[in-house]
Parts: C-alpha cells; sequence; structure tokens
C-alpha cells in the first residue's frame, strides 16, 4: 500500500532480502504476508499510480514461481474499482491459480463503487464468461 519513494525502498529493501535469505524462507514469507491494498475509487488521484506501483511489486523478479498470501487478491477484487488495470493486478496475484483456485480465493463482493467496461470485458476474458456468472454479484 506505499507508494512513492517510500514504495521504492521498500521494493528495494524486500529484493535485496530475497537476495540474502534462504529461499525456503522468502516462500514461506511471502504466504504469510499479504499486500495491503487500500480502498480507493477511479476518481482518486493517487488511484492509478498506486496500482502501477502494485502491478510494479507484483511482477519483482524474486517473486517469479511464488504463489502469493491469498489475502492480497481479496483486497483488490473489494476495494479496487473493477478496470483494466486491477483485472491485471488480479492476474499478477493469483498467478498459478487455476480458474477454480481463484474464484475460491476472491470469495467477497467485489469493489462496485465504481467500474469501468474494460475492466469488466477484461475480467471476463480472463476468468470466462460461464465462470464469472457464479460469482457475487456479477
Amino acid at each position: 500500500g506505499v507508494h512513492g519513494r517510500r514504495g521504492e525502498a521498500a521494493r528495494m529493501a524486500a529484493s535485496r532480502m530475497a537476495e540474502l535469505l534462504p529461499r525456503t524462507t522468502v516462500v514461506a514469507a511471502v504466504l504469510d504476508t499479504s499486500l495491503e491494498v487500500p480502498e480507493m475509487g477511479i476518481e482518486d488521484r493517487n488511484a492509478a499510480d498506486c496500482l502501477r506501483e502494485l502491478e510494479d511489486a507484483l511482477r519483482e523478479p524474486w517473486l517469479d514461481g511464488l504463489a502469493l498470501h491469498r489475502d492480497t487478491a481479496r483486497f483488490v477484487y473489494a476495494r479496487r474499482p473493477l478496470t483494466a488495470a486491477s483485472v491485471r493486478i488480479l492476474q499478477l496475484a493469483t498467478k498459478g491459480l487455476d480458474v477454480e483456485e481463484v474464484a475460491q480465493l476472491v470469495d467477497t463482493e467485489p469493489c462496485l463503487s465504481r467500474h469501468d467496461s474494460c475492466g469488466v470485458v477484461a475480467f471476463l476474458d480472463w476468468l470466462g464468461y460461464e465462470t464469472a456468472r457464479s460469482w457475487p454479484l456479477l
């Protein structure tokens, strides 16, 4: 949830720690720690920057092949408007999982404060139209 210079510093520190610690310790820490995703609407000035920084964080090379804490995907789904950018974040937060596992993770109501048509289409393309019908409020 930290953005700007503090976010950059946090990502650099996490990357450095991942280099220094045994891989098993890194795997355990990632599985045990969810990323905080604050609630934010489409019109909030920092919303796009925060999503870009979250996407950058989830694309860090040291996270390759690691499953993330399951609450990260839940927080994105429940706290961010459904946009194409938030769907990309969901895809990154659930990489390595099949559609049924994703459906179990995102067992909460979506953020419906606002959405855009590109986000809805991206979401339906990702999960498939039949699967999405069974999701809450979709």
